[in-house]
This record gives structure tokens, C-alpha cells and sequence, in this order.
């Protein structure tokens, strides 16, 4: 089943980005299922936008950031090759961090050793404001 769920909340103004953030998790999904583990409870949007989809105000955002706390989802998500699911993207792989540039956005994935308070917002899993690292935009 594909996810769809920035598309259906219209997350962003702009629909490539709900595009992009639909593939994603599309992508980590597939890694989570085939690495058995249970992706609601260690990925969720942290940063900025986790904050706006909480009642802050709307600001332009050019990054969208990812956060999970588990070390066999990002050990996958470092093997991956994201060249066919983003072949427009220039993906950079960090030890703590991926991250996704295409024009205009980026996407990244920061690897934490435990995320906070992970809850449901417009049906969307996100990190409780209070618990964002002060570090993630």
C-alpha cells in the first residue's frame, strides 16, 4: 500500500514536496517491514515542521528532517540505494545522518539514540515540540 499522507494533510503548499515525503516513507516502510521493525515507534518528522503540523506558526521550510532511534532501520537505510527511489536527488550519507537535496528542498534522517514522546498530529507521526533536539531545523 502506498503512503499518501502528506499528499491527503497537504503538508506543504508546494505538492512535490508532499510527493517526495510520501516516497520516503514509502521507502522506509519497505526497510522497517523487511527488517522487522515497527516503524511508528522509532521514525517520526522532527525539526520545523514537526513543530508547524503542532500549532506553531507556518514559516518556509526548506528542510523537512526525519528522526529514528533505531540502529537496525539506519544501519538499512545506510545500505541503501536511494538512486532509484530519488534518482533526482543528491543523497549524502553521514554516521549519524542521510541526507536528500533536490532543488529547492532537502530531506534528512538523523539517527538519535532515543526519540522522545513520538505522536500522532493530522495523522501524521511526529516528535512532541518539548522533546526536539535544539540542533534539528
Amino acid at each position: 500500500m502506498s503512503y499518501e499522507q502528506f499528499s491527503i494533510e497537504k503538508v506543504f503548499l508546494d505538492e512535490t514536496h508532499n510527493i517526495l515525503c510520501n516516497r520516503m516513507y514509502n521507502v522506509m516502510e519497505e526497510l522497517a517491514s523487511s527488517s522487522s521493525v515497527t516503524l511508528d515507534n522509532v521514525f517520526c518528522i522532527t525539526g520545523t515542521v514537526a513543530r508547524i503540523i503542532q500549532g506553531a506558526p507556518v514559516q518556509e521550510v526548506d528542510t523537512i528532517s526525519f528522526i529514528t532511534s533505531s540502529d537496525t532501520l539506519f544501519t538499512a537505510i545506510q545500505a541503501t540505494d536511494f538512486s532509484k527511489s530519488f534518482p533526482e536527488a543528491n543523497v549524502i550519507k553521514f554516521k549519524s545522518a542521510v541526507q536528500f537535496t533536490v532543488p529547492g528542498f532537502g530531506i534528512e534522517i538523523i539517527k538519535e539514540d532515543t526519540v522522545a514522546n513520538i505522536k500522532t498530529e493530522s495523522n501524521l507521526r511526529v516528535q512532541d515540540t518539548a522533546s526536539i533536539p535544539a540542533y534539528i531545523i
